[in-house]
């Protein structure tokens, strides 16, 4: 027997067969406020997530652990670019932690190696700087310390121009971010007037110098060590150029410590002074010139402490022995002895 099947009836069935299927596969739209709160709580999570890897690359960063830092930071960074698109605020910290990671592994490689570390370090601090400047302003302050690595990176480069450049526009944002009279500005000016220095520039290094020591002068206590380095490189810095009758020139203009007497060169008030061995070896080699030692004078004329300033370092180890042998007429305040501090100077000649 056969089924007869009304054509009415195969239209009905492939109607419903059709709406079956249909309604199987095609989920309920979704509104609008729940796919951005969806979204916004991805975004979230992924922060915590670039957060959590910032916090183990600088873990592992200043445990000198490179090698495991590296790749945390890259991931890093690929999440931050994934997540939040390539000019977002918030690859300023990944971006910046791989490109230290990358100019501190440059300086113990060589060749080619460095070149590249060097170059891939560049181009990850410009890029962070761009960043900043469009989304926070040029006056940010963490500008300045991307512009300090930038310098440090062209000096290894020796690109000498660029290197003025970029500690220069350091100065500038901490000029803007903290104001021209901060220790940022001194600490930038000090490090621009070194290279200088290094550079056998005295004219750019001399006002750089000075700017930076008389900020510390008035920013910083007495007798902090940051602001005694900068005075000792900058007599330095007078010694190799001008002679030491510069340095008790800078001394004369300075105000004194309130403490320790400064007696600046002191050498003519030695009661004994013994000249350090010039041994023939360095003599062989060529290594001439002054060092200058920078010493504390007791009430008695003995020398209490010595630190070496300026020189050679091979010459300043000959006169450790004999600067502790020096003595010194002691110096009379209101008639009664004082401790002093003052520089003596010791010139090595071939």
């Amino acid at each position: 027997m056969t089924l007869k099947i009304s054509p009415c009836l195969v239209l009905v069935l492939l109607i419903f067969t059709s709406a079956a299927t249909s309604n199987s596969q095609v989920s309920p739209p979704v509104k609008p406020e729940a796919a951005q709160a969806e979204k916004t709580q991805s975004a979230s999570d992924a922060e915590k997530q670039l957060d959590a890897l910032n916090a183990e690359v600088f873990k592992y960063f200043n445990e000198g652990q490179y090698p495991r830092a590296m790749p945390l930071a890259e991931r890093a960074l690929d999440l931050g670019e994934r997540t939040f698109g390539a000019s977002d605020s918030r690859l300023v910290t990944p971006l910046v932690n791989l490109a230290e990671l990358k100019l501190t592994v440059a300086k113990f490689r060589e060749g080619d190696d460095a070149k590249m570390l060097l170059r891939e370090a560049e181009a990850l601090y410009r890029r962070a700087v761009t960043i900043t400047e469009a989304t926070v302003g040029k006056k940010d302050a963490q500008n300045s310390q991307i512009w300090l690595s930038l310098a440090q990176i062209y000096r290894l480069q020796k690109q000498e121009r660029k290197v003025e450049e970029a500690f220069s526009r350091a100065i500038q944002v901490n000029e803007s971010a903290f104001g021209t009279e901060s220790l940022e500005v001194a600490n930038a000016a000090y490090m621009l007037a070194e290279f200088h220095h290094s550079n056998k520039e005295p004219k750019k290094a001399n006002p750089l110098y000075l700017r930076a020591i008389a900020i510390y002068d008035a920013r910083l206590p007495e007798g902090d060590r940051t602001g005694e380095k900068a005075v000792e490189r900058y007599e330095c810095f007078l010694l190799e150029s001008r002679g030491h009758d510069a340095i008790d020139e800078f001394r004369k203009k300075r105000p004194l410590n309130n403490s320790v007497s400064n007696e600046g060169i002191i050498n003519g008030k030695a009661i004994h002074l013994p000249t350090p061995y010039y041994t023939q070896a360095l003599r062989s080699q060529g290594l001439s010139g002054p060092i200058a030692v920078r010493v504390t004078i007791s009430e008695t004329g003995q020398v209490l402490s010595a630190r070496a300033v300026c020189g050679n370092f091979d010459l300043i180890k000959l006169i450790k022995s004999a600067v502790f042998r020096a003595r010194f007429t002691p110096t009379l305040k209101d008639g009664r002895p004082i401790k002093v501090t003052g520089i003596i100077i010791y010139n090595f000649e071939k």
